[in-house]
């Protein structure tokens, strides 16, 4: 046998056909499709596909119309050990998405809290900061809680702390 070899003893006798192959059922198959041309055609309706042999045929359909009644016992089992895979990757995916998508939502809220705990951070700074001042203001008109004001507009040491803290 001259496989391993580069050698292809077996060539086609047709005219203006110098195909050659190593092994003669390779020249086989090469005449029958000069003899007849679709005689390793497709023949699922609509697929014009013709192939040089019958595995590549075989192939062909198994992979391409996915026709279960042609397969080995080896292909039957490599078809379901393949739908096994295809079937957890699907599953993986949709988990993956809910936690995806639980990651998301938890991070926001997380984002969300940050964010009120900032704003009870500004604002408890400016209730110490008035509450400061009104012990200041306390202490320096001799203990009169009625003077709680700044003198120039009348207008609350109180209320001017906290709208500070809320701006």
């Amino acid at each position: 046998m001259n496989t391993h070899s580069n050698e292809r003893p077996f060539v086609c006798p047709r005219p203006g056909c110098r195909k050659a192959f190593k092994v003669n059922k390779h020249l086989e198959y090469h005449l029958r499709l000069h003899d007849k041309p679709d005689s390793f055609a497709c023949d699922i309706d609509g697929c014009e596909k013709h192939f040089a042999t019958p595995s590549s045929l075989r192939m062909h359909r198994l992979l391409e119309h996915g026709r279960p009644g042609d397969e080995s016992p080896a292909e039957q089992q490599l078809r379901a050990a393949n739908q096994t895979v295809a079937d957890t990757l699907d599953k993986s995916r949709t988990q993956l998405a809910e936690v995806q998508a639980a990651v998301k939502a938890a991070t926001a809220e997380s984002r969300q809290q940050k964010e009120v705990a900032k704003m009870r951070e500004q604002l408890m700074e400016a209730l110490q900061n008035e509450h400061s001042l009104l012990a200041d203001a306390l202490a320096g008109s001799g203990g009169d809680a009625g003077s709680a004001t700044d003198g120039s507009d009348g207008s609350s040491l109180m209320s001017s702390g906290v709208d500070a803290a809320l701006a």
